[in-house]
């Protein structure tokens, strides 16, 4: 489709598509880029730009206006797909051509754009524009999807469901029929469930010569709908009301699922090939005991992820697409037994357990207080204790219990240690033993593993944040949250992970349900990080900053520059760090012009300070 020419020293880059309708004019589209070198030679430009061939930003402009206008002569002429393009010479007055180009020359020397590629670049600018068109038409695609799974109850067997099984089932069925990629199960042992196996599957589509992979980790179990008198419909029937859809679990996970599935469709019946594989990990228990889920596949698969792979859990987020949580507190479910003496109330007294409990709970604000660790980037901005189920053996309203099991919720921030926070509560089970004449036990039910925060400058954190951008018109803000167990076992293996979703935190609650458009556009997010190793960008630099660029960044800028990669604004950042805001503008004025940012977006996006 291009043909490049030489005259005079300046190459000279035309495109020329020909369509022929039958018995119809001919449809013809012209484009002629003009490659400006800055330097004279070659050789002076790669010595002045650091070896790199480098392309004017103007020649960009015309080849992705150019792929613009293609796509909208083939939309509004229905050319086929295969598209009976050929290529032509023409004759150019190249004389007329060197004048603009030395006025070109002049007025934006000194300007450059890095492109390791110039024309996969507009390869892969055509087909993910292709693809994301796909996916905007897919609303009966979504609608259908989720009623199959919806009508698929997959409530864990902890709370009184089957599991998973017959919705995994479904989805193996759907890979196999639709999908283009290889299946693997790995199923995990649990008495509890209705066949003694949790199911999980990992689907893998990775095309030939491609290393990296974008991998969408998923859960396929729902909670229980609680009662269904609260549910306008049946929580397992797909109700649609307008833009909506209403179910349980069409947020938590069938949405992430849902992109997953749309992204393989698109790709397949498109017949295109992108620049990273997909991988979709379908896992059961991702609400509790992640140890039949995400961490069995890990188990059995240790080598699954790849180092330079992006992983994104889309199970968290808010409703335009702004927050990317990168961090979780440490989580640990501690369960309390406290044991005394059966006894009928009305006739005798005793150690009563259910009392000595109460006053146990009743007191835990003072721990809370000692091991709050308050920090603005976690929300809630502190560590937590919170009791949040009980049991009892008690056999009748007039019987005190012989013993009262109650469970605590402890998510701590990542610099609190668990221990010290145990031995404080022990240690206030003791003092009410002596008291209240009563034993307490601990046990723990989960711990989540030590799991490091993903840095802001991991690739999947920045390509992510560039899609949401484009997709989205917002800049992303990167947030810390309370555990999220399946995620906290991928990053205690040191690979970096982003959890986004867009989301209204509806979650587990009565008349869960999502927006039709919010599920398009996730899964149209997710496309465009499919063809980021094609379309790299970096902030264009001027040319006399480019000597400033090796100067050397202050520990203080550094710190300033980390805090800008998380989203804080001038004022968090003062406050973090203990300086005014006119001394963060300082730092950050020396950053643009040490770096060749112009503002913070491009700082954010450049971000390779540690």
């Amino acid at each position: 489709m291009f043909r490049v020419v030489e005259t005079q020293n300046i190459p000279i880059t035309f495109y020329l598509i020909r369509y022929s309708p039958p018995g119809k004019r001919s449809l013809m589209l012209i484009a002629i880029i003009i490659r400006v070198r800055m330097c004279g030679s070659r050789d002076t430009s790669r010595k002045i730009v650091g070896g790199e061939p480098r392309y004017h930003p103007l020649e960009m402009l015309f080849n992705i206006l150019f792929f613009k206008c293609f796509c909208f002569f083939k939309h509004q002429y229905h050319l086929p797909e295969e598209g009976k393009c050929r290529q032509v010479g023409v004759k150019l007055i190249f004389c007329i051509y060197s004048m603009w180009a030395i006025t070109v020359k002049r007025c934006c020397a000194g300007q450059h754009i890095d492109v390791d590629t110039f024309h996969s670049f507009c390869n892969g600018y055509f087909f993910m524009n292709k693809l994301l068109n796909f996916i905007v038409q897919q609303e009966g695609e979504v609608v259908g999807l989720h009623r199959e799974l919806v009508c698929r109850p997959a409530i864990n067997p902890e709370h009184g469901g089957e599991g998973e099984e017959i919705k995994a089932r479904w989805i193996e069925n759907w890979l196999y029929h639709n999908g283009l990629c290889r299946v693997q199960r790995m199923d995990a042992l649990d008495l509890q469930a209705h066949n003694k196996l949790r199911p999980n599957l990992v689907a893998h589509y990775l095309p030939a010569g491609c290393k990296q992979t974008l991998w969408l980790v998923t859960h396929m179990d729902v909670a229980a709908p609680g009662p269904v008198e609260n549910w306008i419909s049946d929580p397992f029937t797909l109700r649609i009301d307008g833009d909506r859809l209403y179910g349980r679990g069409v947020e938590d996970n069938n949405q992430g699922i849902v992109s997953a599935l749309l992204l393989l469709k698109a790709v397949k019946q498109l017949n295109i090939t992108p620049p990273m594989g997909i991988g979709v990990v379908f896992t059961s228990a991702g609400i509790t005991d992640y140890t039949k889920g995400i961490g069995h596949i890990l188990n059995k698969t240790p080598n699954l992820f790849r180092a330079d792979d992006l992983i994104v859990v889309p199970d968290y987020g808010n409703e335009n697409g702004s927050i990317i949580e990168i961090g979780e507190k440490r989580n640990a479910w501690v369960r309390i037994d406290v044991r005394g003496r059966e006894y009928h109330a009305g006739f005798s007294e005793g150690p009563n357990c259910f009392e000595a409990a109460a006053r146990f709970i009743s007191r835990l604000k003072h721990v809370r207080r000692r091991y709050a660790c308050p920090d603005p980037f976690f929300f809630p901005p502190m560590s937590t204790i919170t009791p949040t189920h009980s049991e009892t053996n008690c056999t009748g309203l007039n019987h005190v219990p012989a013993n009262f099991v109650f469970y605590l919720d402890i998510r701590l921030m990542p610099n609190c240690a668990l221990e010290p926070v145990m031995d404080d509560l022990q240690q206030l089970a003791r003092l009410i033993e002596k008291k209240e004449k009563v034993i307490f036990a601990f046990g723990y039910v989960e711990i989540t593993p030590d799991a490091p925060i993903t840095p802001g400058s991991s690739p999947v954190i920045r390509i992510l944040s560039d899609a949401i951008e484009k997709e989205l018109n917002v800049t992303p803000r990167l947030v810390g949250v309370g555990g999220v167990t399946m995620v906290s076992v991928i990053r205690s293996l040191g690979l970096p992970v982003a959890v986004w979703g867009i989301q209204q935190s509806g979650k587990n609650q009565t008349n869960e349900s999502i927006s039709i458009k919010a599920q398009l556009s996730q899964t149209r997010i997710f496309a465009r990080m499919l063809y980021a190793p094609l379309l790299k960008e970096q902030p264009v630099v001027r040319q006399k900053r480019l000597d400033e660029g090796n100067k050397k960044i202050t520990p203080a800028e550094q710190a300033v520059a980390a805090l800008v990669g998380v989203g804080m604004n001038n004022e968090r950042i003062g406050a973090q760090l203990n300086l005014s805001v006119n001394t963060i503008r300082t730092h950050l004025k020396n950053l643009y012009r040490k770096t060749g940012a112009r503002n913070r977006r491009e700082l954010q996006r450049l971000f390779i300070l540690k």
